[in-house]
Parts: structure tokens; C-alpha cells; sequence
């Protein structure tokens, strides 16, 4: 009755608010019977280096063996770190191998599998912020017109992962939600007596964005933490309000293709939907 439930990041989504909350409350999981899986970000990335990754889970499980526990609770950030792809209007073209090698690690079915799904516009305009924050980019505006024309989505990213992971159940979050709540829907029988909540990561601005383009453009180098207190100097700025990336017949395109796969997604056996966002864009 050992029980894998794995959360896959993806961009914006508070993937890694989630991370930090599992590790904060590290010690109350652990107790309450379940083992975590939560590499480092900075591990997640392609190739060999993932699948090593991968099998860091693998090792951790055998270690711990199955016994008495309730279950493993895997946080994967791996898709999420290729922003990349995304500002090149590539929708996660790695995420199924990335699945099939964490089932391998794993050596059993996911029984349960979070992700959110947030809309088209916000995802790809949240990736090239992130992305702008480590490589010279171009204004985001200029990549409209390619990464409208992007392939694939979420209905087929859901697919891939579901049938990599062979996980029996998939919950959907229309939008980023409180890290208890998200691991509510990983293990709905977990209960944690006193929950830590870490202090939250500044927020990408912006200013800060500029700051650091302008800073990457001159040739420098960031020491470490220098990132950190830049974001966190100008999440205290002013900031001024931003025109929509996506506007008129795009904005609307891009909404109705979401509205549609979302309305696919809750068709999928053994896929749940969470959220009202498909009902009010809708609406719109």
C-alpha cells in the first residue's frame, strides 16, 4: 500500500514555494509516515544529469524500503527549469522522457500526479520573465509572434506525463494555489499537526528584470546572493503597470484554446480539474 505522489513544476507556479514548504515541514511528513524526493533545482537539468536525478529517487526509496511508511512524495522541477524552450515557443518537448525516467527511479505507478495549468498567456510571459533573470533576452514583446504560433499544450503535456509516470489519478490546478493546499491533493490523507510556512520569494518585477539585462548586457557576473537582493530591493519598488503582452484576436485565441483544453483535460479518464478559471475565461 506504499504510495507515490509526484508534483511536477512547471513555469510560475509556485513549484518552488511548494519545494521549500516540503522542506520546512520535513520533519512533520517524515512522522506522519511519508519520505520525500525533492531534488535541487540546480540538479534538474537534461540529459544524463536528470536521469542521475532520477535515480537519486530510485536509491533514496530502496534505502528507506517501504516497510510501514505511507508513501513518497516526489517535487519535480525538472520541466520547469528549461525556460528555454518555452520563450522559443517549444511547450515542454522533454517532459515525456523526463516522466519515463522518473517511473524507471521510481520502479512502480504514480498514484497520484499534481501540476498546474495556468493560461497560455501568463505561462509563456511568466517563463521569459524567469528566463530574463539569468540569460539576455530579447523584449518579450518581439517573441509574440513566434510563440503564438506554439505546438503542443497542455492536453498533450498531461497525456505524456500521465502515461510516463503510468499514474492512475491526475489533478489539474487552473492556477497556482497555497502549497497546503497543494499537497492536499498529493496525499489527501496526510495531515500535519504544526505546519511551517517559509518566508515567500520576492516576487519577479519589472525593474528588476531591466536591472538585470542591463547588468548582463555590460559583461557582468552576478556574486553569489547579488540576485537575490536586487529582486527582493525591487519587489519594494513602484512599479508601473504593465500593457498586456497578448492582445486583441491572439488574446482571445490563445484563452479559447485554453478554455478547450481544460474543458478536455476534465473529459480524461482519471483527470481532475481544479479551479474556476476555465468558467470565468469562458465567460469572457
Amino acid at each position: 500500500m506504499y504510495k507515490i505522489s509526484v508534483h511536477v513544476g512547471t513555469h510560475s507556479s509556485g513549484s518552488g514555494a511548494f519545494q521549500r514548504f516540503l522542506a520546512a515541514n520535513r520533519d512533520g511528513i517524515a512522522a506522519a509516515g511519508y519520505d520525500l524526493a525533492c531534488p535541487p533545482i540546480e540538479e534538474l537539468t537534461e540529459g544524463a544529469t536528470a536521469q542521475a536525478a532520477a535515480s537519486g529517487i530510485g536509491l533514496a526509496m530502496a534505502r528507506t524500503g517501504t516497510g510501514e511508511r505511507q508513501g513518497l512524495i516526489v517535487s519535480d522541477h525538472a520541466i520547469g527549469a528549461q525556460t528555454d524552450r518555452l520563450v522559443k515557443a517549444q511547450f515542454y518537448p522533454d517532459a515525456g522522457a523526463r516522466a519515463r525516467d522518473l517511473r524507471a527511479a521510481i520502479g512502480m505507478p504514480v498514484d497520484r500526479l499534481v501540476l498546474v495549468a495556468q493560461s497560455y498567456e501568463q505561462l509563456f510571459a511568466n517563463a521569459w520573465a524567469q528566463h530574463s533573470l539569468a540569460h539576455l533576452s530579447r523584449p518579450f514583446a518581439d517573441l509574440v509572434p513566434q510563440i503564438y504560433s506554439f505546438d503542443g499544450g497542455w492536453l498533450d503535456l498531461v497525456a505524456e506525463l500521465r502515461d510516463g509516470l503510468e499514474a492512475r489519478h491526475v489533478t489539474v490546478l487552473a492556477a497556482p494555489q497555497d502549497p497546503l493546499a497543494v499537497l492536499a491533493q498529493l496525499t489527501p490523507e496526510l495531515r500535519l499537526d504544526n505546519v511551517t510556512r517559509p518566508e515567500p520569494a520576492a516576487p519577479v518585477t519589472e525593474t528588476a528584470i531591466a536591472m538585470v539585462q542591463r547588468h548582463l548586457r555590460s559583461g557582468a557576473r552576478f556574486a553569489p546572493g547579488q540576485r537575490a537582493r536586487l529582486m527582493a530591493f525591487h519587489a519594494r519598488q513602484p512599479q508601473l503597470p504593465q500593457p498586456p503582452a497578448f492582445e486583441g484576436l491572439r488574446l482571445a485565441d490563445l484563452r479559447g484554446r485554453y478554455v478547450a483544453d481544460l474543458d478536455s483535460l476534465a473529459r480524461m479518464p482519471g483527470v481532475e480539474v481544479v479551479g474556476g478559471t476555465m468558467a470565468t475565461m469562458a465567460a469572457e
